[in-house]
């Protein structure tokens, strides 16, 4: 799945891709927020489907918190380290 604000053509053919739409004239500096929104309530949809905790940090059903895991662990970088997989 690739959500973007490019083309759907500028992709593989098969590629299911959700075009997001361009910021209004004027207000190109809510690109980055337009194009993060709709994929964190995508994910966090897709975690509750599957019945997991959303980060696995926080219990959907209960709302406890749950620090031990490996998102909230202090000193992990899950975001500044991960690397893109382009699987072809």
């Amino acid at each position: 799945l690739v959500v973007t604000n490019g083309k759907k053509e500028q992709f593989p053919e098969g590629a299911a891709v959700v075009e997001l739409p361009a910021a209004p004239e004027g207000y190109e500096w809510l690109m980055p927020l337009m194009d993060y929104v709709p994929v964190s309530l995508l994910a966090g949809y897709c975690s509750s489907l599957a019945g997991r905790r959303f980060f696995n940090s926080i219990d959907p059903e209960t709302w406890v918190w749950d620090n031990t895991t490996n998102w909230s662990a202090p000193g992990s970088m899950t975001i500044g380290t991960s690397k893109v997989e382009i699987h072809a």
